[in-house]
């Protein structure tokens, strides 16, 4: 376990984010799929950091029930309430049902740079039969997958949908994380429990069997990139582990896990485009927009909270994001990091 990683260096910068110098013409969309009566904030911090931090349009596919709230919420997001739920039929739903409703999507995942599946989503059965055949669709297309929330538990029941997919990254926090390791892991055991209680956070991430747990979590998925949330994030393709300590706060925001989503998925566009610049120094593409995402929110939750304290918001993280990013990415000096 590497106690530091490049990406600290110029090379990130100058490798992995597109200049500003001159103006793209190449337009960059993100989609997030999720959105749900109960749950509407989600997508929305998902898509709008995706915005913050690049890209240039966010779509958000959700169900009908969700849209009006999720467009309220923001003009810069444009939504689609193209889901269904099941409402309350509790019969298998068959294939040219679920086609009937994915197809109108599919003409909008031909465009998207990337895909962030799961905030919000819940788990309507019909709804998450369709998101299974949407996976399907992005992965065919070679799309860039973000799976995070709900996602988790799609890949949870679901693992070979993105098994060997080597530009899907799953955001599991810890709970999430200990399900889709009892499930996909049973044959790899961690030398310690998890669960014990509070101990510092670097014993926790390093030396407990979390570290162990997100290798072999990726590898049973065939290299995806695991990234799970704690109070030290790991990030995992199976062959490393990276570490990020960026300092956040005490103050962990309800959303907070969006906002790292629907930066992934930004980020991920950048890594695909960059990819071979990467590789000739030394960043793998995903892990390094993994890491470099991880770092932007632990930083934006860090100025929110000098800002704002214990009654800093997912919102107020959300506004932290320009700032965040000038700090850790554009200024000459990250050393002190």
């Amino acid at each position: 376990l590497p106690p530091s990683h490049p990406w600290l260096s110029s090379h990130v910068h100058v490798e992995l984010f597109p200049s500003q110098r001159r103006v793209s013409i190449r337009v960059v969309w993100v989609g997030v799929v999720g959105g749900s009566l109960e749950y509407t904030g989600a997508p929305y911090f998902a898509g709008i950091s995706a915005l913050r931090v690049g890209c240039d349009l966010a779509h958000v596919f959700c169900t009908e029930e969700a849209a009006t709230a999720i467009k309220s919420y923001a003009p810069d997001l444009i939504v689609h309430p193209l889901l269904k739920t099941s409402s309350g039929i509790e019969r298998p739903f068959t294939d040219n049902e679920i086609k009937e409703i994915v197809d109108p999507i599919a003409p909008w995942l031909a465009r998207m740079d990337s895909l962030v599946v799961g905030p919000g989503l819940g788990r309507d059965p019909l709804v998450l039969s369709c998101v299974r055949r949407i996976l399907v669709e992005a992965r065919h297309r070679n799309i860039p997958i973000v799976l995070d929330g709900d996602g988790t538990y799609v890949v949870q029941t679901t693992p070979d949908l993105i098994r060997g997919y080597q530009w899907a990254v799953v955001t599991p926090n810890v709970n999430e994380m200990m399900r889709l390791y009892q499930t996909l892991c049973q044959d790899v055991l961690p030398e310690t429990d998890p669960d014990h209680g509070e101990v510092d956070a670097e014993e926790v991430a390093v030396d407990d069997g979390r570290a162990r747990m997100v290798v072999a979590l990726a590898k049973s998925l065939g290299s995806v990139t695991v990234v799970q949330k704690g109070p030290v994030d790991l990030i995992s393709n199976g062959e490393s582990v990276l570490l990020c300590r960026v300092k956040g706060s005490n103050r962990r925001c309800g959303g907070q896990g969006d906002i790292l989503s629907g930066s992934i998925g930004t980020f991920l566009h950048w890594a695909r485009l960059r990819e071979a610049a990467l590789k000739e120094v030394g960043l793998p593409a995903v892990p390094t927009a993994a890491l470099a995402s991880c770092a932007l929110v632990r930083r934006c939750n860090a100025l929110a909270y000098r800002k704002c304290g214990r009654s800093t918001v997912c919102t107020d993280m959300v506004h932290c994001v320009g700032e965040s990013f000038r700090i850790l990415f554009e200024q000459e000096h990250t050393s002190s990091l």
